[in-house]
């Protein structure tokens, strides 16, 4: 993949759009983003119809249950993009392309690059739902994913997910635990350390959020 299709703007005009980080597209890189894009739309109608035929949401867009329906979103994105690669100066585009695809996933715009739900949906999909479940809500992950340290660094959020599930805290007492995690790693880039060093600071930072509980 060179390039990927987006929604135009005008809703409704069947004029093509792409995006991509290539100065000129090539007639095959117009074909293959093409092809993707009926892959994605495929995809994205059988999300639908597996969550309204599991109850999990209506025909309304009602979700009964936000994570496990965002669970399963991710899940079957994360197994799309396993059979369709992507290529890593497309990410972004993919992720904002899927707004606009899906009135009963998700109605509304992206607000903003870093609270994309469906690239949080493809995080949290590759952790055990229990450990999720038993740490909070879906729109507790999904605040916890808007801060940098823990959406930019795996570790980070590999801690905090046995952190918050072994404390089984709600999810207005697990919010000032966000911000504490936020503001000790604000001018640090984690991804810069070692395991170890980081480790001792989780530790450091666990233990402090053990004082204020």
């Amino acid at each position: 993949m060179m390039a990927i299709r987006v929604n135009d703007k005008d809703s409704n005009s069947d004029r093509k759009r792409y995006k991509t980080n290539r100065g000129l597209l090539t007639e095959k890189d117009i074909k293959e983003a093409d092809k993707f894009e009926k892959a994605l739309r495929k995809n994205i109608s059988e999300i639908e119809s597996t969550l309204i035929g599991s109850g999990l949401i209506s025909a309304g867009a009602k979700k009964q249950d936000p994570l496990m329906v965002w669970y399963e979103v991710g899940k079957k994105i994360n197994a799309f993009l396993k059979k369709n690669k992507l290529k890593k100066e497309d990410e972004d585009f993919f992720w904002d392309s899927l707004y606009g695809k899906s009135d009963i996933i998700h109605k509304t715009n992206l607000s903003h690059p870093t609270r994309n739900d469906y690239k949080m949906a493809s995080i949290i999909a590759t952790y055990p739902y229990s450990k999720l479940k038993k740490g909070g809500p879906w729109a507790l992950w999904r605040e916890a994913l808007t801060y940098r340290p823990i959406r930019e660094d795996r570790r980070v959020f590999d801690w905090l997910v046995s952190l918050l599930s072994r404390l089984n805290v709600t999810r207005d007492e697990a919010r000032p635990i966000l911000k504490l995690v936020g503001g000790r790693f604000k001018k640090i880039d984690t991804e810069v350390l070692s395991s170890s060093e980081l480790e001792k600071k989780l530790k450091e930072l666990e233990e402090k959020i053990n004082e204020v509980l």
